[in-house]
């Protein structure tokens, strides 16, 4: 019976998290692109939901940043 500590330092282990890096650092890029259109409510609320699946303090800070421009935008106007 194998050890599930074994699965960290197989080949299927680092293709995973290979893939969790590359998704990660997509998911960056568009956020450093949205952030410049961040004022309207569409790019907002992309970035909210980018930032969710980001995770990390990265994904954290694009959250944060996406909720203060939607309080800004509803409490502004």
């Amino acid at each position: 019976m194998s050890s599930p500590f074994l699965a960290f330092f197989s080949p299927i282990g680092a293709i995973g998290a290979l893939g969790s890096g590359i998704i990660g650092l997509i998911l960056g890029i568009i956020c450093l692109i949205g952030a410049r259109y961040v004022g309207h409510l569409g790019w907002a609320i992309v970035l909210l939901i980018l930032g969710i699946l980001a995770g990390n303090i990265g994904g954290i800070i694009v959250v944060l940043g996406a909720l203060l421009d939607l309080v800004s935008h509803f409490t502004h106007e």
